[in-house]
């Protein structure tokens, strides 16, 4: 290959679920800037649309914002065949949605004396959890692939986490839901193979959102004790910015990453692979 860069997803069309959370934002961002064509999927309409305003009006390039819950399948339907009209064939799906909810983590440090245990979790948080992380990028992949299947090309990129190679204490419905995903990304890689679609995943490490946030600081700001154990035991000593997910994003999806599927890239500052001695 004679030219190392992202040209090649100049003119693409990229589907985000989950295009409206801080890490969305920021891959959202960084597609557009190397040219691609963009449909932004969130759950709150007008937040879609004004990101796909600015990012239009910054970078020239076609942005749509779409709202609708990914985990029904139904109207999901029904935006797909939007972005069909308007956008044309898929070329790439990210799957960014997910997220965790305090009443399926055990002992917040939040909560202090009403802390969760595991006995304590209900049944109800349990499906919200696996719903947010893994039935809405089954729902997803299953709609958008046959896109690239008329294409006979693809790429799908599911985020994942490090808690689904390594299971978090007091995220143990988080760290299934997301080991369920990665498992269901090998399994999907292997089944589309032959129709030239990829399909990888990108574990993140702890970075700072808004869904966990009240586990790792204070009311403050200073970090929690999860928190301050995290930066302990990662080399680069600080919590993940949405910015330091975009280059692996951006290769992963482009051409020079052709014969990578099936495959998972960890960005995480090294937690993972820090023994502590």
């Amino acid at each position: 290959m004679d030219n190392f860069s992202f040209n090649d997803l100049k003119g693409k069309l990229v589907v985000m679920p989950g295009g409206t959370g801080a890490l969305g934002i920021s891959l959202a961002t960084a597609f557009a800037a190397c040219g691609a064509k963009l449909a932004i999927i969130g759950r709150d309409k007008e937040r879609a649309e004004n990101l796909a305003a600015k990012l239009k009006q910054k970078y020239w390039v076609d942005v749509r914002g779409y709202a609708v819950d990914v985990t029904n399948m139904e109207a999901l339907k029904e935006v797909k065949m939007e972005v069909f009209e308007q956008l044309g064939l898929v070329d790439i799906l990210v799957n960014i949605v997910g997220g965790n909810i305090e009443g399926a983590t055990t002992n917040a440090e939040k909560w202090e004396e009403q802390g969760l245990n595991f006995a304590q979790i209900k049944p109800d948080a349990l499906s919200e959890v696996f719903e947010k992380n893994f039935k809405a990028c089954w729902n997803t992949a299953q709609l958008f692939s046959v896109d690239m299947i008329a294409k006979n090309k693809g790429v799908i990129l599911n985020v994942t986490s490090i808690a689904a190679l390594q299971p978090l204490t007091k995220v143990g419905a988080y760290s299934a839901a997301k080991a369920a995903l990665e498992s269901h990304t090998k399994w999907l890689s292997n089944y589309l193979a032959s129709e030239n679609i990829r399909v990888n995943s990108l574990a993140p490490g702890f970075f700072l959102t808004n869904q966990n946030e009240f586990l790792l600081k204070k009311p403050d700001g200073s970090f929690t004790e999860r928190g301050e154990k995290i930066i302990s035991r990662t080399p680069l000593k600080r919590l993940g910015s949405a910015e330091d997910f975009q280059g692996a994003a951006l290769w992963m999806c482009s051409d020079l990453a052709s014969f990578l599927t099936g495959s998972t890239i960890v960005v995480d500052g090294g937690v993972s692979n820090f023994g502590g001695i």
